[in-house]
């Protein structure tokens, strides 16, 4: 199987793509995430294999004819971190949303995590929703 380039990838980030910071209600934790929609699978399979993550797959409903199934790579973590500093100078749309993204801060998990941490990653977090809603 061919390899994509990272240009390609930041292509797909950047039209089919977010970059997300997710808050557990229950909890307080935060979560770092990729996650790229596609109807065509392949190319989300070949992300896969190289980087790690997973695909999921939002079948098609009866009520929406003519609608394709939506295919779901999602990519968590560090892994998500270290993908989006190789993607970085080819993003071109979502570059804001990806210099905010990799300064998640990752010491401390749930309980332990400070507070001045726990404040830093609710700021990225406001800051991200902010320019995914189109601000």
């Amino acid at each position: 199987m061919k390899k994509l380039s990272l240009e390609y990838i930041a292509g797909l980030v950047d039209g089919e793509g977010c970059f997300l910071i997710h808050r557990r209600k229950l909890t307080g934790y935060h979560r770092v995430r990729i996650i790229i929609s596609n109807t065509f699978p392949a190319p989300l399979r070949m992300i896969r294999k190289e980087y790690g993550g997973s695909i999921g797959i939002q079948k098609k409903c009866k009520r929406h004819l003519g609608k394709k199934d939506v295919f779901r790579y999602r990519i968590c973590g560090r892994k998500a971190i270290l993908m989006t500093k190789l993607l970085l100078p080819f993003l071109i749309i979502k570059k804001k949303q990806a210099k905010l993204f990799i300064k998640f801060p990752f010491m401390g998990s749930g309980r332990k995590t400070s507070i001045s941490i726990k404040k830093g990653r609710e700021s990225l977090l406001n800051k991200i929703r902010v320019l995914n809603s189109g601000g």
